[in-house]
């Protein structure tokens, strides 16, 4: 299968979305704490903005460990964007490069693409900054069409 980004995204997909924004915005245990707001969602393009308060500190700067985190949840969000029906994906592999700091309290965006999914699996790359200064970095591949074992026992 093969997608390429732009366009409108699938119907099922904006659906999933839109459950996934009130989750994350109400009862996520991270995400609540985040203030996440959406700024952009299309078929391969998504990005929010977000404000990491104290609790995420390490010492006087937010902990690199959460901007691994969030761009691998936008990733693969980036991923299901490009999608014409829902299937589970699985990050296959993540790279996360930290390239500066932020204070807590300071309003983050993150921004993923998927370039597209070949022979199952979804390529990403996605950035975190802070006023147009970058911050992190990554790049994933997610295979796309998993079962967890779980499932497969149903």
């Amino acid at each position: 299968m093969t997608e390429e980004k732009g366009g409108e995204i699938a119907p099922a997909i904006a659906e999933m979305f839109s459950a996934m924004g009130r989750h994350m915005q109400t009862e996520h245990p991270l995400f609540g704490k985040l203030a996440v707001k959406p700024v952009r969602f299309g078929r391969g393009d998504v990005a929010v903005k977000l404000t990491a308060e104290e609790t995420f500190a390490d010492g006087e700067a937010i902990h690199s460990g959460l901007y691994t985190i969030l761009l691998d949840t936008l990733l693969g969000m980036a991923a299901w964007s490009t999608m014409e029906q829902f299937e589970p994906i699985a990050t296959i592999n993540l790279k996360t490069d930290v390239m500066g700091q932020a204070a807590p309290g300071a309003r983050i965006l993150c921004e993923a693409e998927c370039s597209g999914i070949v022979d199952d699996v979804a390529v990403c790359h996605g950035r975190a900054s802070m006023e147009g200064t970058l911050i992190a970095k990554a790049a994933g591949t997610f295979l796309v069409g998993t079962r967890s074992a779980q499932v497969s026992r149903i």
